[in-house]
């Protein structure tokens, strides 16, 4: 996959036209045929025919205005073509060529500042986009792994295009904690991802409340810094569905712990205040139901609590 930068400078009325909004698939066929008839519409782009870049299905294009990367998005074509050109941009003037014609079928907006592009791919700071051109390979790398960890939309547009395993690939390439902020927010994306699928409420496992999966976290049941590696890739058992309104905090401090019957019980401690047990006390004894299932990282968790009580 290539990685391609380019900054819209004078050419926003053009950006606003046909990439901002898309240019409908009967326009482009009067003068390309695409031979996926499913295919609606595309954003699109234009650049000097002299370019001699060899565009490939799903290389990224970044769009730069002002010093802030706007968007991205993957490409699915390119070709040369003066009529669509002239038609798109009503580009008389001959200086003004942008027959290479690239389609984009999907478009990511951002707000990524080009200081903190320049530090992911390891350019300078004074580093400013001024033409179209390519990432080297070593910078295209670091753009894909780093990104991934701060981008969600692109960690979706790198599975859709390149399936499960690509993403795998990237988000488990470290197997120590060298990096352990970077393995943290990597797994957590393969962890939320697994536990909330494509669902868009879901139940905390503590207060068996019903929440929008934005309310809920993907919680570690045991703590991950006791994690061995295998523990922390077993994704379906090692986190459970905690809401942000308490119960995440609660677990994660050790004030409450599932019992080997699998009900929530309160471990008081030097944190507890009347308002805190008032609230404990209405999630005291509910029932887990990840319980049976993670059993062994449940027991573990409250067998610590015990130990240093």
């Amino acid at each position: 996959m290539n990685i391609y930068i380019t900054s819209i400078g004078s050419s926003i009325d053009n950006y606003n036209k046909t990439i901002k909004n898309k240019v409908n698939l009967n326009n482009i066929n009067k003068y390309y045929e695409i031979k996926d008839k499913s295919l609606k519409d595309f954003h699109i782009w234009g650049i000097p025919s002299l370019n001699n870049y060899n565009f490939y299905k799903n290389d990224i294009l970044i769009f730069v205005n002002k010093n802030f990367i706007i968007s991205y998005g993957t490409i699915y074509e390119s070709f040369n073509s003066n009529e669509l050109s002239n038609e798109l941009w009503n580009d008389v003037d001959e200086n003004k060529d942008f027959s290479k014609i690239i389609l984009i079928d999907n478009l990511i907006n951002s707000n990524f500042s080009i200081f903190n592009f320049n530090k992911i791919v390891k350019y300078g700071s004074g580093y400013r986009v001024r033409k179209f051109s390519k990432l080297n390979n070593e910078a295209a790398k670091e753009f894909i792994d780093k990104f991934l960890l701060i981008d969600e939309d692109f960690q979706k547009i790198i599975e859709s295009r390149f399936g499960n395993n690509y993403l795998e690939s990237r988000l488990y390439y470290e197997v120590t904690d060298k990096k352990v902020l970077t393995k943290i927010r990597l797994e957590q994306y393969q962890l939320r991802k697994n536990l909330f699928k494509d669902l868009n409420h879901q139940k905390c496992c503590i207060c068996n409340k019903t929440f929008p999966v934005d309310f809920l976290i993907a919680s570690h049941i045991k703590d991950r810094k006791d994690c061995i590696l295998e523990e922390r890739n077993d994704l379906y058992r090692i986190v459970a569905p905690m809401c942000v309104f308490g119960c995440d905090f609660l677990y994660g401090q050790k004030m409450i712990y599932v019992n080997i019957d699998g009900k929530v019980k309160i471990n008081f401690n030097n944190l507890m205040t009347d308002s805190i047990k008032e609230y404990m006390l209405t999630i005291e004894d509910n029932i887990v139901e990840n319980y049976k299932i993670s059993k062994n990282y449940f027991d573990f968790q409250s067998e610590q609590i015990k130990i240093h009580k």
